[in-house]
């Protein structure tokens, strides 16, 4: 992410959530277009999506090193199990481009939203191929994000179980 941040110094980068440490992040001369932010409230989120033109995510494959905490967590190694904020901004009207890590590959609706693992200077191109689009509204994705609502899963379990049934 901080690479991607550091190709397009003209595009205001936002990063939330699980950083690296300190000491990682002043090796890497933070870009002066990246502002970050710790885990954050719900209602937050939201509103930094709704002012979002596109959402990345750089989610890979993390031995720990990177996240220390993260062992406490989960085992390692670890991938992205689901992906959630991906549905979210989705939701919202957002485009989500992502690593093609873990279960990512399961949500991301256009494949060229999809960006093999580590590639920054694949990211950085399809980011600005997208930020080049007049809308910033995503309607697939609004879309998408439907099946994901718990009336729909429910609807879905009931009517499998009920195939079971029969």
């Amino acid at each position: 992410f901080l690479e991607v941040a550091k190709k397009n110094p003209s595009v205001s980068f936002v990063a939330i959530g699980a950083l690296p440490t300190g000491t990682e992040l002043e090796a890497s001369k933070m870009p002066s277009n990246l502002t970050t932010y710790a885990w954050m409230a719900r209602e937050r989120l939201v509103s930094m999506i709704d002012r979002s033109d596109v959402v990345l995510v750089p989610s890979k494959i993390s031995d720990g090193r990177d996240v220390p905490l993260i062992k406490r967590l989960v085992s390692i190694p670890w991938m992205e199990q689901f992906g959630r904020i991906i549905v979210e901004s989705y939701a919202r009207g957002r485009r989500v481009i992502a690593y093609d890590s873990g279960a990512i590959s399961d949500l991301i609706i256009d494949a060229s939203d999809l960006i093999p693992e580590g590639d920054t200077c694949k990211m950085s191109d399809r980011l600005l191929e997208v930020l080049s689009i007049n809308s910033s509204y995503y309607l697939d994705g609004v879309d998408f994000s439907k099946k994901f609502k718990w009336e729909h899963v429910y609807s879905e379990f009931k009517d499998g179980a009920n195939l079971l049934n029969k």
